[in-house]
């Protein structure tokens, strides 16, 4: 006998019960809280059982439910799986709207966007630099590339490459100042603050080589603070202080010698992560997935800033 629910519902069940929360489902689904309920009633009405049991806090899965998540997470699945196989025979084209930081469009997208559209010229890219995370529920937007510590996305996201910061300085204010030999030297020195990315005015410090020992924390002194990377490499560049900077940001000036590593024996604690996020029914548009599988190419291993630092 064919069954008639259909796979709205499974996949309303099946996001609910991850996310632990009918609001959370409805965000990542793009629909309302009360869209999720009903087709959550549905489903359970039309099995004759209860998949999810309700609290004012959170979700639980019943024993029928346990069962069902994992037979609907693996339709699911290969639901994903044949509409990507399909989609694989149309060619890329059509418009991909593109997000991320400012910093890191100007530095590094700008450019690899170059041989992208050469790649494929049939896909027109909105790229939109801002410094703040998008919901890719809410907004149109087909890819997000964002830099975070965090891991507890509810938007699917691909790993891309790591982000290292790097403690830097011109070579005029290096050599007009007195030397940092160890960390705590740094409490001497003018200092260029990134606080939302690096810990405020807490620098960290990990000796290279010695990555199960506790890291070093000291409390510096801030003689600007900014919440962009580019002005506060500027800023090292004209000889204000010793900065915090990424590494895509950093690298060029220090290969060629516009800036100088701060106490190479050190690694900064602060590390971040650059995804490629996207909107789950949007991955089936070849278009994300062609400009996904690129920048994991293009950045993966050995990223164009890397050899630099």
């Amino acid at each position: 006998m064919r069954h008639s629910t259909s796979l709205s519902r499974l996949e309303i069940f099946v996001r609910a019960a991850e996310l632990g929360s009918l609001s959370k489902a409805a965000r990542v689904l793009g629909v309302t809280p009360s869209a999720v309920s009903k087709g959550l009633a549905q489903l359970e009405a039309e099995l004759g059982a209860t998949l999810l049991k309700r609290t004012t806090r959170r979700l639980s899965l019943t024993e029928v439910g346990a069962v069902m998540l994992d037979r609907a997470s693996a339709i699911l699945r290969d639901t994903d799986a044949a509409i990507t196989a399909a989609m694989q025979f149309r060619r890329p084209g059509g418009v991909l709207r593109v997000t991320c930081s400012v910093a890191f469009g100007c530095t590094q997208v700008s450019r690899l966007l170059r041989d992208f559209s050469e790649a494929y010229p049939d896909i027109d890219v909105v790229l939109t630099l801002e410094d703040r995370c998008v919901d890719l529920s809410q907004e149109d937007f087909d890819v997000a590339l964002r830099i975070t510590a965090r891991q507890d996305w509810t938007d699917p996201a691909r790993k891309l490459v790591p982000i290292r910061w790097v403690y830097c300085a011109s070579p005029g204010y290096l050599d007009q100042h007195p030397a940092v030999t160890v960390p705590q030297d740094l409490t001497h020195h003018a200092c260029l603050l990134y606080p939302e990315m690096t810990g405020g005015a807490d620098w960290g410090f990990v000796r290279e080589g010695q990555g199960d020992a506790p890291p070093l924390t000291v409390a510096v002194r801030g003689r600007v603070v900014s919440n962009s990377s580019l002005a506060l490499a500027e800023m090292a560049l004209d000889g204000c202080g010793i900065a915090c900077l990424p590494d895509y940001v950093a690298g060029p000036h220090l290969a060629g010698g516009r800036l100088r590593r701060v106490l190479p024996q050190y690694r900064a604690r602060t590390e971040h992560t650059l995804y490629a996020m996207y909107y789950r029914s949007r991955f089936s548009n070849p278009a994300v997935r062609v400009f996904i599988d690129f920048m994991a190419e293009r950045l993966g291993p050995g990223a164009p800033w890397s050899a630099a630092g």
